[in-house]
């Protein structure tokens, strides 16, 4: 199913209004150095970079050669597998949303979104 624009702007401005609130999600996808997370209110995709996950900063995740799992060698992700975490950066721009499991990571002053 293809997102609409306005869906993906929609997100963002909820996003916008719970970027302190700890969010919870599942794996869905693992691709270029990010896994694409859909928050448990299954309508709103999250891209968290690899060196975003829990414990990446002990030793940076590698993906699986069949996409299916993330693993550092202390800890792996796989698809399905449920990740707490905040909304750390929104571009209204892009209608992008990423995520961080560090609450001081949240970057609320440089978030592209229209006052």
């Amino acid at each position: 199913m293809l997102e609409s624009e306005s869906d993906k702007y929609l997100a963002c401005l909820w996003a916008k209004k719970h970027m302190k609130e700890k969010q919870s999600g599942y794996i869905f996808s693992i691709k270029n150095g990010c896994v694409t997370i859909l928050h448990k209110n299954g309508t709103v995709k999250v891209l968290m970079l690899l060196s975003e996950l829990p414990n990446a900063q002990n030793k940076p995740y590698k993906e699986s050669k069949d996409k299916m799992s993330v693993s550092n060698g202390e800890t792996k992700f796989s698809l399905g597998d449920k990740i707490d975490f905040y909304f750390g950066n929104i571009d209204l721009e892009s209608r992008l949303i990423m995520g961080v499991v560090d609450k001081e990571k949240i970057n609320e002053e440089n978030n592209n979104l229209e006052k």
